[in-house]
């Protein structure tokens, strides 16, 4: 048929095209100049969590009866946060206390 598995890629039903083109033609570069005179740096900051509790996706089970995965209970996160410039510096570290505002400072410095 034709068909294979594939990863899709994912994307906003939100994106507005003008607004993306608006900001690729005419905010980013602004921010580019105004960062360049103050001797700024700009970044890109992602956050996530990885949790050992967390339990995705499916598995192949008998129809009519739910599958069962043993697991310990045990329960552990860490927060992970990284920043890439655009021309491609990145910079990341692993938190395994709370985020908050102190960490996230922490983090810019």
């Amino acid at each position: 048929m034709g068909l294979s598995p594939q990863g899709p890629i994912y994307r906003s039903d939100k994106q507005n095209p003008q607004e993306l083109e608006k900001y690729l033609k005419r905010t980013f570069p602004e921010l580019r100049r105004v960062a360049a005179r103050l001797g700024a740096e700009i970044s890109f900051i992602h956050e996530s969590v990885a949790r050992r509790d967390h339990h995705r996706g499916t598995t192949w089970g008998k129809i009519g009866s739910t599958p069962v995965v043993e697991d310990s209970g045990d329960r552990f996160g860490l927060k992970l946060i990284s920043a890439v410039s655009p021309s491609g510096d990145m910079r990341f570290t692993v938190i395994e206390g709370p985020m908050n505002s102190e960490t996230f400072i922490e983090f810019l410095k």
